[in-house]
């Protein structure tokens, strides 16, 4: 809820945003912002290459794009949905795809005027998606963190960790649930 939130509020400031769903195991950004998990989604992404691009006039790479993300609810916001995972068996092999986001970033700028991209991952403890994706994407970051139920200790070995991936830790809201 904190990213979407988030990410409504740099619509509103004018930016142009995407909201990707790389909660693999539990995704809910379909949900909140009333889009179709079942169209395209994060899962088909992964399963393409960037280096298919290349190759792609920009009326193709719109067109490529344009069967992945979704319009939300609110002007600005796009959505890109995890998509349908048949077998949850393919997760750990999607968890291990998930570097190459890198590579659809400036192709998904360029083409559709995408000004930010605003991720939301599993939480860090429960699985790897938030630091494969820390390491990955080398950005700004911000760690949201509920203070129930972990220790200063904790949450210092978490931000410690996230300073070793090639992102940068730009800030933290603290949640109370």
């Amino acid at each position: 809820m904190t990213a979407a939130n988030f990410a409504v509020m740099l619509a509103s400031a004018g930016y142009k945003v995407l909201m990707i769903d790389a909660n693999l195991r539990h995704p809910v950004l379909h949900q909140i912002f009333e889009v179709d998990e079942t169209m395209g989604g994060l899962v088909r992404l992964l399963e393409a290459s960037p280096d298919d691009l290349k190759s792609l006039s920009d009326e193709a790479l719109t067109a490529f794009f344009g069967t992945y993300l979704q319009e939300s609810n609110i002007a600005n916001v796009y959505v890109l949905p995890r998509g349908k995972v048949e077998d949850e068996q393919k997760i750990a092999a999607l968890l291990l795809r998930l570097p190459q986001l890198q590579g659809w970033l400036g192709p998904l700028h360029e083409c559709c005027g995408i000004d930010t991209f605003v991720f939301d991952t599993a939480a860090y403890t429960t699985s790897a998606e938030a630091l494969l994706l820390a390491d990955a994407l080398k950005g700004d970051m911000v760690l949201v963190m509920e203070t129930r139920g972990i220790s200063r200790q904790q949450a210092q070995e978490i931000v410690d960790q996230l300073h070793q991936t090639q992102s940068r830790l730009v800030g933290a809201v603290l949640n109370k649930q």
